[in-house]
């Protein structure tokens, strides 16, 4: 077959697409482990305090070598399964009894309509807010658990209908991408045939570096031989779109989630590291720990 010969100008000279072969066999757990790696990296991109030299390092070592494989489970008891809807305990109350300064203006507002019940168009906007919403504004980020409240004299069906509608627009709000079902083979098929996580090494390499690398240039090193289609429009159109959703953290907590029970329910026997275990460092900075 023919290949593409174009001059790879701004595609580092460590990059190899072949290293990247076995990602065809991956499971869920080979998936999770990797995503977070380039999840992690993404997050440092943007810290403060990130050592410049350790991340260029961090992101060199990971075009040198760039797969994390996990290994069969020996002798490790499967993970524990966590339900992902519970109930907000007392303990979970007396937790948030304690407010933050930064909450002062809803306190006050509560204070007012707590006293004497006359409080204004501004305080009725602050306490109707979802207290997720109060932690943003706070600049304290927001929590992965959050409290709802249910009406348990309410029909099943409705119940769902209301909590389903509920979810979709907080996550929208957030921008938390998660996947609706859960990830089957073919999901991890797609990923493969569009070179994810290629896609996403030279991305952050090119991040940590402050090079620019075209659709074009990435479209040659992801596909060298496919010259009959624009390599440039799918990278825009389709791999770049999908490598940054299943990149981000919400996602792989989620991919995370489901290998978790995959391993418990006895249908992968598989070790399932912690989140970010194989993210070591050293002198230099991060470093990825594959074994």
């Amino acid at each position: 077959m023919r290949s593409r010969n174009y001059a790879r100008s701004n595609i580092p000279a460590s990059f190899q697409i072949g290293r990247y072969s076995i990602v065809e066999s991956f499971d869920i757990v080979d998936w999770t482990l990797n995503l977070e790696a380039r999840g992690f990296l993404l997050h440092c991109t943007s810290s403060k305090h990130a050592s410049d030299k350790g991340l260029k390092d961090f992101a060199d070592s990971i075009l040198n070598d760039p797969l994390i494989t996990a290994t069969v489970r020996q002798d490790i008891a499967p993970p524990m399964e966590f339900p992902t809807v519970t109930d907000f305990t007392v303990e979970d109350y007396f937790w948030c009894g304690e407010p933050d300064d930064r909450f002062q203006l809803y306190k006050e507002a509560f204070d007012k309509f707590r006293n004497n019940g006359k409080i204004s168009d501004m305080d009725r906007t602050f306490l109707s807010k979802p207290t997720w919403l109060m932690f943003m504004e706070c600049d304290l980020g927001y929590e992965e658990n959050v409290a709802v409240n249910v009406n348990l004299h309410s029909s099943e069906d409705k119940i769902i209908r209301d909590f389903t509608n509920w979810l979709r627009k907080t996550r929208a709000c957030l921008s938390i991408s998660v996947p609706r079902k859960p990830v089957k083979l073919r999901e991890f098929e797609e990923w493969s045939k569009y070179k994810v996580l290629p896609f996403l090494d030279l991305w952050l390499w090119s991040m940590v570096n402050g090079v620019r690398i075209s659709h074009q240039d990435m479209g040659v090193a992801l596909f060298p031989n496919d010259v009959d289609v624009s390599v440039s429009e799918r990278i825009r159109k389709v791999v770049a779109p999908l490598a940054r959703d299943v990149c981000a953290e919400s996602f792989t907590d989620a991919l995370r989630d489901q290998a978790r029970y995959e391993i418990a329910s006895g249908r992968l026997e598989k070790a399932l590291p912690h989140k970010f275990a194989n993210i070591g460092s050293n002198e230099n900075g991060w470093v990825l720990v594959r074994s």
